[in-house]
Order: C-alpha cells, then sequence, then structure tokens
C-alpha cells in the first residue's frame, strides 16, 4: 500500500507532498499567512479528482479503440450551502466520437475511482501511534 508522506519546508506552512515516485508543494494561501506557492489542501482534493476523471476517460477510450485527442476536466468545490460540500466537474473531449461513445465516456468518469471514494462511506482515523520514549 502506497502512502503519502509530507514533510514541512523552511518557508512558514509550506509542506512538500510525496507519494515515493513523485513530488509537489503544498501550501496555505497568502490570505491565510502561507505564501500561496503550491497547492492549497482543499486543491489538493480537486486535483484527485479532475486526474482521475481524466485519467479514466482516456482508459475507456483506449480500451474501446475510441479516437480521443484531448481530455479536459476542471473540478471546484461548492461550499456555498453551510455544513455541505460539493465536488462540481465540468469534462471537454476533444476527439472523433459520435453521441453513443460520448456518453460512454462520461458514465465512466462518472464512476471513477475517486468518485467512489469521496460518495461512498468515507471517514478518518489516526494511525495508533507507537508510545514515545524517554
Amino acid at each position: 500500500m502506497r502512502v503519502i508522506h509530507t514533510v514541512s519546508l523552511p518557508e512558514v506552512f509550506q509542506t512538500t507532498v510525496s507519494n515515493g515516485h513523485a513530488s509537489t508543494t503544498a501550501d496555505v494561501p497568502k490570505a491565510k499567512g502561507g505564501e500561496g506557492q503550491g497547492f492549497g489542501a482543499h486543491e489538493l482534493l480537486e486535483a484527485a479528482l479532475a486526474a482521475c476523471l481524466n485519467m479514466t476517460i482516456r482508459m475507456t477510450a483506449s480500451k474501446n479503440a475510441m479516437v480521443l485527442h484531448r481530455v479536459e476536466t476542471q473540478v471546484r468545490l461548492d461550499q456555498s450551502v453551510s455544513g455541505h460540500t460539493q465536488f462540481v466537474y465540468s469534462i471537454d473531449l476533444d476527439g472523433e466520437l459520435d453521441d453513443a461513445q460520448r456518453t460512454l465516456l462520461f458514465e465512466a468518469a462518472s464512476r471513477c475511482a475517486v468518485v467512489n471514494t469521496l460518495t461512498g462511506h468515507l471517514s478518518v482515523r489516526e494511525e495508533a501511534r507507537a508510545s514515545e520514549e524517554s
């Protein structure tokens, strides 16, 4: 099981985020005291969904021998209703696709792994810590 690892950087609030193979920087926006030099925490959630939608469409097109030149996905969080967060996405497909193929690709995207994770039963827990030695 791959684990995402973060390490704080010398710059206030900046953090490296790594999966062991690739890394990026996360930061707090300037309005909240950071430098705004990396992805914000919510932006990383949005990026995960946007990437999953994009890759799922491309995998489905490849599996079905569809001519697909480019996929563009956009994701934003809508928190306009108190206590409710909604991910809102749009998809733009560029390819030689008929209506049935487009429908198949949009349906595949709506069932991508990150959508399934975000819409399923979700909880957050801290892993048990080893006792600290004095």
